[in-house]
């Protein structure tokens, strides 16, 4: 029993030591461990803030295309949409970017159709006039035009739900 007494402070000191140095290394491996998964979380929220941008920018730039060919406005759409475009590659899901890429093609048939449809307009010095004639030659244009103009529609409501249900 004397023996074992005499053991009990060694024995004590010896867990002490390793405590002392296993204890550094466990805060060590929990610190890392921490600092990885807050910086995985801000890449996270950052990328998710790029792609909220992203989204919102698309749809402005949707609807100020669609204004531009109502008011008769020239536009380019690929110069209008190239950013996003090479963002919608990079950071949307196949079905988002597929059905952008789908909304792009309704806008450009869309709008060549609503060209037809429109009567042509002259300017004159300052005012800018609609030439109107009869019998009216954009009549058969306005039909497939409006018809183009709601599967627009439809389709961009539904990459807007696509996008709404990714955010």
């Amino acid at each position: 029993m004397h023996i074992v007494q005499e053991y009990i402070p060694a024995i004590a000191a010896t867990i002490a030591g390793i405590f002392a140095l296993v204890s550094p290394f466990i805060t060590w491996k929990l610190k890392n461990a921490s600092d990885e998964r807050a910086r995985l979380i801000a890449l996270d929220k950052e990328r998710r803030d790029e792609i909220k941008q992203l989204y919102s920018d698309i749809i402005g730039q949707f609807d100020q295309v669609i204004k531009q060919v109502f008011q008769g406005e020239s536009f380019n759409l690929p110069r209008e949409v190239s950013e996003s475009t090479a963002k919608v590659h990079l950071l949307a899901p196949a079905k988002i970017a597929a059905q952008y890429f789908d909304v792009c093609s309704l806008l450009e048939a869309w709008s060549q159709l609503h060209y037809k449809a429109t009567p042509p307009k002259m300017k004159v010095g300052e005012v800018t006039v609609t030439l109107l004639q009869s019998p009216d030659p954009t009549t058969r244009h306005k039909e497939p035009a409006n018809a183009a103009y709601e599967k627009l529609q439809d389709e961009l409501r539904k990459l807007v739900g696509f996008m709404r249900g990714e955010l």
